[in-house]
């Protein structure tokens, strides 16, 4: 959510470029460095997070499975308690995944904002120089941060989906396996 806070300043600060009568090469110089800045938390987030969001999306597939087995189980032997455990369980879960998908989703989003503003700037009213020293942050936002799972998935609200997919594919392959 700081990567996300800071790249919608930076956009903030992309909107003020064309309209500040001030120093526009110490105003891009500044926005350069926060956008490089913002991806390098980014970079960094990522490196120490992969492993922990590789635990959590294995660990979601195959919890979200085996608590949607015991929900069945409990419902089938009309246990209303361990039932209703195991759905606040559920959606804890299910919780759990979501927010890491939606936060990288919204990480990749913002990152991509940058580079559109950046494109839809006004550039005739710079001059041409400083016009030319906004194309790094172009380049640079056509390749977005975004959390992975190991550096395997990427998380996103496509992943999210595809987890409550698969989660319920094993759920079918276990319920036939063991009934």
């Amino acid at each position: 959510m700081h990567i996300t806070g800071q790249l919608e300043i930076l956009n903030g600060f992309l909107q003020l470029l064309v309209n500040e009568t001030s120093d526009k090469s110490k105003m891009i110089s500044f926005i350069v460095q926060r956008h490089i800045r913002s991806l390098r938390f980014a970079e960094q987030l990522e490196n120490i997070m992969k492993e922990i969001c590789l635990v959590e999306f294995l660990s979601s597939t195959f919890g979200i499975c085996l608590i949607g087995y015991y929900i069945a189980s409990e419902f089938k032997n009309n246990d209303i308690t361990k039932t209703i455990v195991y759905c606040i369980l559920l959606i804890s879960y299910i919780f759990n995944i979501f927010i890491y998908c939606f936060l990288s989703e919204l990480l990749l989003t913002k990152c991509e904002d940058v580079g559109k503003q950046t494109y839809m700037i006004k550039w005739n009213l710079l001059p041409k120089k400083k016009s030319l020293d906004l194309i790094p942050i172009i380049m640079i936002s056509s390749k977005p941060a975004k959390l992975t799972a190991g550096k395997i998935v990427s998380f996103s609200i496509g992943c999210f989906c595809s987890v409550l997919k698969v989660s319920a594919a094993y759920l079918n392959c276990l319920r036939s396996f063991l009934n």
